[in-house]
Parts: structure tokens; sequence; C-alpha cells
């Protein structure tokens, strides 16, 4: 059975140097009135701070709608540790935040937090365990994982 995805859309961005939103609005044809989710994968590790901070605000105020924003980012200091390998191939990894510091980013932009997750947490949560117990999976406890919403978005 083929799944229908016309209500998908994927829209390629340069968040350093494009307005996503309005690539999303005049690309994809998106309602800033719909109920909307975002999924952010594997884009915060290479864009600035501040470029995050904007893509949070956007979110939290731009969307007429109930909107909300699902996304992964690196600590502070694992991005420190992986920025000689990811500078060596081409791909620096540029952010990096501690989970209570991303905690007051979202509150900062307006936007509520839904959930917060550490690799360990999703393992528990997602992951099927084996007859002892323990998880197919390594993780740990430093939390990577957000996601959060405008204040239209449902309780």
């Amino acid at each position: 059975m083929k799944e229908d995805r016309k209500h998908v859309n994927f829209v390629e961005v340069d968040f350093m140097k494009e307005s996503w939103i309005e690539k999303l609005i005049n690309t994809a044809k998106m309602d800033k009135r719909a109920p909307t989710l975002l999924l952010w994968e594997g884009v915060t590790y290479y864009v600035s701070e501040k470029v995050v901070q904007e893509t949070l605000k956007v979110v939290s105020t731009a969307f007429e709608g109930p909107a909300a924003i699902a996304f992964d980012y690196a600590s502070a200091e694992y991005q420190k540790e992986m920025s000689g390998a990811t500078q060596k191939i081409g791909e620096p990894w540029i952010f990096g935040l501690e989970s209570k510091d991303m905690s007051k980013l979202l509150a900062s932009t307006g936007l509520r937090e839904l959930d917060h997750l550490s690799r360990a947490d999703c393992l528990k949560r997602y992951f099927p365990v084996t007859r002892d117990g323990n998880t197919l999976g390594i993780g740990g406890t430093t939390k990577v994982y957000v996601m959060a919403a405008n204040k239209k978005w449902p309780v």
C-alpha cells in the first residue's frame, strides 16, 4: 500500500542566506493559518546561534495557527569535542548549547517546550528492548532533542 504524501513538503533552503518561511510560502504554498509541524533535523549543528534563535522566533510569531518545531542539537561540550573532526571533513559544527540554555532560549523566543529528550530517553521511549530489559542502542543522558510550540498549539 502506497502512502499518500501529498500533504508533506520538502523544501531546500540555506538558513544562513535565505528566509525559510518565505521559501515555504512561495515554494510549498504553505498556509500560515494551518496547524504546522516543522521537522528541523540535522541542521542546528551547521548554523549560527543567531540563525537558531531567529528560526525559533519565526515559529513563535509568524504563524497564525498552531505551530511546533522538533529538532536536534549538540551540547556545547560535544560540539567542541567534535569540532576538529567536523572541520577536517569540511562540515564544521558551529552551534552547540547545553540543555538548560536551550530551554532558556526557547522561552526567550516565546516558545513553550513540549518535550526535551536525551538519547537515553529516546531509546527507552522508542526502541525495543531485549528479553533481559536492555535497549538496542547506546545513548547518553544529555538532552539533545526538543519539541517546542507557539502559544496557539493545544496543551
